[in-house]
């Protein structure tokens, strides 16, 4: 049993980097400085936003759907979901909530310089939201797991 929690311990820390990476593959070019760079690259940056989306939908179909979790025993999802695996869930909404607060006053402090959109900043703020705790979950489960 053990080899089998190992195992589907590393395909979520996996598919929670996938997750967050293939988030930011389609956020990123749907924000207003990299739209240019998109009509410039013939449409290049919709192709990079339609397969992020489509990545991201198929991970969150994979991490939260019936099979994820009735497929396995009760041992096994007891392992999978145990005091650290919740202290690390925890974490991981800490870190994104800091990266959040972080990224809200980086962005205040160069909207005194730089003009800047209240929706560009929302959607930043909210990429952020989603990103920050996929990855530092993944990371600290592999910190934990190592």
């Amino acid at each position: 049993m053990n080899g089998k929690v190992e195992r589907l311990s590393h395909i979520r820390r996996i598919m929670m980097m996938v997750g967050a990476g293939s988030f930011l593959a389609w956020q990123l070019p749907m924000m207003d400085k990299s739209e240019r760079l998109a009509d410039s690259a013939a449409g290049l940056g919709g192709l990079v936003s339609l397969t992020g989306f489509a990545i991201w939908i198929a991970t969150l179909v994979y991490l939260v759907g019936p099979w994820s979790r009735f497929s396995t025993s009760k041992d096994v999802n007891a392992a999978l979901n145990d005091e650290l695996v919740r202290a690390n869930r925890q974490r991981a909404y800490m870190v994104s909530y800091a990266a959040m607060m972080l990224g809200a006053v980086s962005l205040f402090i160069l909207s005194l310089f730089v003009p800047a959109k209240g929706i560009e900043v929302a959607h930043i703020i909210m990429t952020i939201g989603v990103v920050a705790p996929m990855f530092s979950f993944a990371v600290l489960e592999r910190v934990g797991g190592a």
